[in-house]
């Protein structure tokens, strides 16, 4: 949502130096909208009269803001903000002799403000905003009265503990805002909280000691619920002073959402979640932090997105699957045919010699040259293979669904002649899109072998697809013979 910084009062009026490379800076009027919801991101407006500041702030892409005050009571607030890019100048001419007023306003990618209170106490209390989770939830119900009128019941809050955090509670604030025309919007906003006797004192050791291991638990509570379940911003009382936290970069309109999504969309049931997640943090803790980085991004690729195709959801389906045989192949050791550079060296040395003897086979020079370059490829112990052990070895059965790697349309191939630009005829847009579903279930059972959970008790499983009637699966092997030629052209 596009802030209307017009018709609202700023939060705050200051000066602000803007920073940008090492020492070069900039010191201007501004105002700042906080945000009121997770729809909105943090705005500044910064306002000169001086021509100077114009052609100064076009030399660089990105600026740091730095804003620091103390107020009548005596107390200090102090506000910084990174990655921001410059946006929507407005230049007012004031007289006749040329003289401009121009501003400008920003979104700051992080913003962090310190404000000092009064009132002190031991230890820290957290609040961390979150996008919307299903099974994170509190648990409510449904009364319908015989009048017709209906009622929802119930605000009993979810409680989990996470690792080094504690007992955290989730539960549903909700907001009413008055908007420009008066009218009254309601909004809502999932917020986990907790205590911890840990002092915080700068919002860089909250990034550091405390922020990752929610960020984590969070990573799989989205894979679980299929929800993205992002941290758009934080508040931390510790120390006699409240750190605030906002990812500019993220708000609820990046973030897809289903206005009727619910538990049947979802990976997990909410009475194997806590099970679930219980197995999964540990199985997660347990990686390295390599290995983690490679289940995180496989597991963002399978989240829903806004905007996004057919076609690029089979890609990202696709890169999340190789992340994970990428993972297996580090585990087992099977990145390369012959392990040691030292030998490969030595045998491609030997193939080179072998082809340059046969140089009569190649039609030109360029021929042969193309090949020599292929030879890196040959170190590489092939896909298809890998992914076949993978499967084997962590007993995983994809035997009802379209195969990935397989004579014919498999999955594989489809994913190729996307890379290579071939254009599929309209008798194969459906099977594009039945490709698209089985690719989507292929990489998420693959990510709960890696988190040690058992496809069977999931909504994922062959057992629970086809009781309930998983439209992928109907007709898949006539659908499957729509996809014409496989093979990028040659």
């Amino acid at each position: 949502m596009k802030r209307s910084y017009k018709e609202v009062e700023p939060s705050y009026r200051s000066v602000a130096t803007l920073s940008w490379e090492e020492c070069d800076s900039v010191t201007l009027p501004c105002q700042l909208w906080l945000p009121r919801h997770n729809n909105e991101r943090p705005y500044f407006r910064f306002e000169s009269t001086d021509i100077l500041h114009r052609q100064i702030l076009g030399n660089s892409p990105v600026y740091n803001i730095r804003i620091e005050f103390v107020d009548l009571a005596g107390e200090t607030t102090s506000i910084t903000g990174f990655g921001m890019f410059l946006q929507d100048f407005e230049i007012s001419f004031l007289s006749s002799d040329n003289s401009s007023f121009t501003s400008f306003g920003g979104e700051a990618d992080e913003l962090f403000l310190v404000e000092e209170m009064l009132d002190c106490f031991s230890g820290s209390r957290f609040e961390f905003f979150l996008g919307d989770n299903v099974l994170l939830e509190p648990k409510k119900w449904r009364v319908t009265h015989r009048n017709g009128n209906v009622e929802i019941r119930g605000h009993d809050p979810h409680v989990q503990n996470i690792n080094t955090l504690g007992e955290v509670t989730f539960e549903k604030r909700y907001y009413e805002i008055e908007q420009p025309d008066g009218a009254i919007a309601t909004y809502s906003k999932l917020v986990a909280t907790f205590d911890n006797q840990k002092e915080m004192n700068s919002s860089l050791k909250i990034s550091k000691e405390i922020f990752p291991f929610l960020d984590d638990y969070l990573l799989l509570c989205s894979f679980a619920a299929n929800q993205r379940t992002q941290i758009f911003g934080w508040e931390i009382y510790s120390s006699g002073k409240v750190f605030k936290a906002w990812y500019g970069n993220l708000s609820d309109q990046g973030v897809i959402t289903k206005d009727k999504h619910d538990l049947r969309s979802s990976v997990l049931q909410m009475r194997d979640f806590s099970n679930f997640i219980k197995q999964a943090s540990e199985s997660f803790t347990n990686l390295s932090k390599p290995e983690q980085k490679i289940v995180r991004q496989a597991i963002h690729r399978t989240q829903p997105a806004p905007h996004r195709t057919v076609e690029s959801a089979i890609l990202s389906f696709f890169s999340a699957i190789e992340s994970l045989i990428l993972l297996f192949r580090k585990q087992k050791k099977l990145e390369f045919t012959v392990p040691k550079s030292t030998h490969w060296k030595k045998l491609e040395k030997k193939i080179k010699l072998i082809i340059h003897e046969n140089s009569e086979y190649f039609p030109s020079d360029e021929h042969l040259d193309s090949l020599i370059k292929m030879l890196p490829s040959l170190r590489r112990v092939p896909l298809d293979i890998v992914y076949s052990k993978c499967l084997l070895e962590r007993n995983i059965d994809l035997s009802d669904l379209w195969p990935v790697f397989a004579e014919g349309a498999s999955l594989s191939k489809i994913r190729n002649r996307l890379v290579h630009g071939e254009k599929f005829e309209e008798a194969e847009h459906d099977a594009l899109f039945i490709a698209m579903d089985h690719l989507e279930i292929i990489a998420k059972r693959i990510i709960l072998s890696f988190l040690e959970w058992p496809t069977d008790s999931s909504n994922i499983s062959p057992s629970y697809l086809s009781t309930n009637g998983w439209s992928s699966y109907h007709n898949l092997n006539e659908i499957m013979s729509r996809v014409g030629r496989c093979d990028p052209p040659e």
